[in-house]
């Protein structure tokens, strides 16, 4: 067996390796670690090899160093060139200095005489300046024997030869046949690519020059297409020829890869072949103007890109496939009979997406881009399909366009469920919502708020809270968001333009889904879910307000908006004793607060309503408000609650002010002095029972009572109409919670405070004094009287 070399061993591993990923039998993840691998191995077994092989020199230069004898360093010397050396570097001066004077002189003479020039003086200045360079070119290398200078030269002299006869046909030196826009451009075209084209060849063999390898296969392209481009053919046949001449191409790769004459030529034209697929279509969009032609050339170019990244396992080409498949189906639809139906063909482009990622999902990767690929056309296509109709063509209402984003949503939902990615998680509820939109300006059913709300509280329950179906169970987070999101615009939307019956309908409905929201088994859903029952229900009761008074005006002269909240307080706690009749403890807790929060909120706003009735409709709030607080606290089991009862049993005494004959002030101020009694009588009486009521009734009585006597001594200084003997009511409360008190801080407050309403008494009437002395002189005597029966 012969031996193999190393390189031959990795190109046949390479190319094994690569069969086995074309065929299937690895995924490109897998190829391309073993072919890191296999070059990190190659890598190591040449540093190894290296490194060997300066351990031996310097064991060598260690051994030399012994046998002979240390000799002094010699002192280093500085350099003189030589007068070669300085020949060269002032030549390789005068050069640079020429080159900036000639650069510097054409530059004069184009801004200065070029537009004095004629035509035929223009391309003689423009050939002479080409033969210039050559010349340039020709001493340098010959004569000056400067390389690097010479072939600049060189290259300069060469471009300027295909510009020189572009010149002739721009100027039409030669006829109006011979020109850039006659009927012979293609025979001036094949001029100027041709005729330089051997030139640049040997250029390229005769330097070994890569640049002139690429312009060589350049305008050797360019001649074979004005070739093509000049023969009477049709635009297919244009076609077939140019790819026919990159068939010849290749055969000639194929029939002259080992000549050691065009090695350069062989070496750089698999990948020009690539590059070359790129001007053929530049060609064919130059030549001809069929753009359903140019759409199948597209489709048939990226399908040679798709074809190269299995050959050239570059990766990179995919992207450029999905571009020209894109642009070549936008040119079938916009120039073909398909555009009728263009907005639904716009629509199906991200499917073809999924197609391919279907056929090449053997291939992890491609498999993977084709995928998002899919989702950005169809974002994209949704864009252009949205400005094309609207504002291009002004159709809002198009069951094409209906159609269309109903394919994009169903592409979207397919993404979802393929690669779980959550831009396409909720792209899918969206682009539903945009069906729905479009919908809409189709059947125009309603308000397009409250038909987006419909849909989505629809969607919510359908697809958010009961779908059992797989292909749907992966938006069913997404899509109950999204549908929160739109119910919620469109909520605010209706408050917003003070459309109150509406917002009281949706809100109702917010409230019976909530109910059902609750049945789920997230904790911290079914908490939002119980209070958005509540709260819902509560702002759709206190919305429809504003439709009853529409309806009605009465309503509010009458009841006002105390009564009607206090009517939404009232079924709320009834809605509680349902929920709690049926288990629901925590939407009966959610319902139970937000009623009574209702109720308070009720009876707080009958402060600022002078319009509701004061003979039934107040004191009846207030009544009720006794029971309902009274509820609240046994429910809370918060003996502060009993300030809220106290309060409003005080604001219930004063209320009856309205049906009671009290029409003047002397009449309000007695009525008004008996509150405190009326407080002290509760708390007794209610403290037998629930003792944790009494200090709140107590001391709200003690409070109140003396406000109501500065009342009464502010009217006794200005009219005194009211006889001061009423005092005597709050005297005897005095004296009453005195005998009752338990601690004797209480007992002296109230003893200090009754002999200051004493002497308030005696001051507002001196009678009152000179009788009270008199009896109590003959209670004296009486007392005497009793005290010598009794002992003798």
């Amino acid at each position: 067996m012969g031996y193999i070399s190393e390189e031959k061993k990795d190109k046949i591993f390479e190319e094994k390796l690569t069969r086995l990923w074309n065929n299937g039998y690895i995924s490109q993840q897998e190829y391309k670690s073993l072919k890191e691998a296999n070059q990190l191995y190659i890598n190591d077994s040449k540093v190894s090899q290296s490194l060997k092989a300066e351990t031996d020199e310097v064991k060598i230069e260690e051994w030399e160093l012994k046998e002979k004898p240390v000799s002094e360093v010699p002192k280093k010397e500085k350099r003189i060139k030589s007068t070669e050396e300085i020949r060269e570097r002032n030549i390789t001066w005068s050069l640079i200095l020429g080159v900036s004077l000639l650069l510097i002189t054409g530059l004069i003479v184009a801004t200065s005489q070029w537009a004095q020039m004629g035509p035929g003086m223009k391309v003689f200045a423009i050939a002479g300046v080409s033969l210039l360079f050559f010349g340039l070119s020709y001493i340098s290398g010959r004569i000056l024997k400067i390389k690097q200078t010479a072939f600049a030269f060189l290259t300069l002299g060469s471009l300027f030869i295909p510009i020189g006869i572009l010149t002739i046909g721009y100027f039409e030196l030669l006829g109006s046949y011979f020109s850039l826009f006659g009927e012979g451009r293609f025979l001036l075209g094949l001029t100027g690519a041709l005729l330089p084209l051997p030139l640049y060849i040997r250029h390229g063999l005769a330097h070994n020059s890569r640049l002139f390898v690429w312009i060589s296969f350049l305008f050797l392209t360019l001649s074979a297409g004005c070739v093509a481009g000049a023969l009477p053919v049709s635009v297919d046949v244009f076609y077939l020829l140019l790819m026919l001449f990159n068939g010849a191409l290749v055969f000639g790769y194929v029939r002259y890869k080992d000549a050691n004459k065009l090695k350069l030529f062989m070496e750089e034209l698999p990948l020009y072949g690539q590059l070359n697929l790129v001007i053929s279509t530049l060609l064919m969009l130059l030549f001809f103007e069929s753009e359903v032609f140019y759409s199948f050339n597209l489709i048939i170019t990226a399908a040679i890109y798709m074809a190269m990244v299995f050959v050239y396992q570059q990766k990179e080409y995919q992207f450029v496939f999905s571009v020209m498949i894109s642009y070549a189906v936008y040119m079938l639809i916009e120039h073909t009979m398909l555009h009728s139906a263009g907005l639904v063909l716009y629509g199906l482009v991200g499917l073809v997406y999924l197609v391919f990622s279907y056929v090449f999902r053997k291939h992890s990767n491609i498999d993977k881009v084709f995928r998002y690929t899919s989702g950005i056309v169809s974002f994209l296509a949704f864009v252009y399909i949205s400005y094309e109709s609207i504002a291009l063509r002004g159709e809002e209402s198009s069951w094409q366009l209906l159609a269309a984003y109903a394919v994009i949503a169903s592409n979207y939902l397919v993404l979802a469920n393929i690669t779980k990615f959550t831009a396409f998680v909720y792209g899918a509820p969206v682009f539903l919502f945009v069906f729905l939109w479009q919908l809409w300006t189709l059947v125009n059913i309603g308000p397009l708020f409250f038909f987006m709300f419909a849909g989505a509280c629809l969607s919510l329950v359908y697809i958010g809270l009961w779908t059992v179906n797989p292909w749907i169970k992966i938006i069913e987070e997404s899509t109950f968001y999204v549908s929160l999101l739109i119910a919620a615009g469109s909520v605010w939307y209706a408050l917003y333009s003070e459309l109150y019956g509406y917002s009281a309908c949706m809100f109702l409905i917010i409230g019976i889904i909530a109910g059902f929201v609750r049945e789920i088994n997230q904790k911290d859903i079914q908490d939002a879910a119980a209070w958005t029952h509540s709260i819902t229900l509560l702002m759709a009761g206190w919305l429809w307000y504003n439709p009853v008074v529409t309806w009605e005006p009465a309503y509010e002269r009458v009841f006002s908006q105390p009564f009607h909240l206090s009517i939404i307080g009232l079924m709320l706690l009834c809605l509680h004793l349902f929920w709690r009749r049926r288990d629901k403890l925590k939407l009966a807790q959610a319902v139970f607060y937000t009623g009574q929060c209702a109720y308070i909120l009720a009876m707080v706003l009958l402060l600022h309503s002078p319009g509701v009735d004061g003979v039934i409709v107040r004191p009846l709030i207030l009544l009720i408000g006794i029971g309902v607080m009274f509820w609240f606290v046994q429910y809370l089991k918060q003996s502060f609650m009993w300030c809220i009862v106290s309060l409003t049993s005080l604001a219930f005494y004063i209320s009856l002010l309205n049906p009671l004959p009290i029409d003047s002030f002397e009449s309000f101020l007695v009525y008004l002095i008996f509150a405190p009694v009326f407080l002290l009588l509760a708390a007794e009486l209610g403290c037998r029972k629930w003792r944790d009521m009494y200090p709140y009734f107590y001391w709200l009585g003690h409070t109140v009572q003396p406000l109501i006597i500065a009342l009464f001594m502010l009217e006794h200084l200005s009219a005194a109409k009211v006889h001061p003997v009423i005092l005597l009511i709050p005297l005897s409360v005095y004296l009453f919670s005195a005998i009752r008190a338990v601690n004797e801080w209480q007992i002296k407050l109230m003893t200090y405070t009754g002999l200051t309403v004493m002497a308030l008494l005696f001051y507002s009437d001196p009678d009152i004094m000179t009788f009270g002395l008199k009896q109590m002189r003959n209670m004296l005597f009486l007392l005497r009287a009793l005290l010598l029966l009794c002992y003798g």
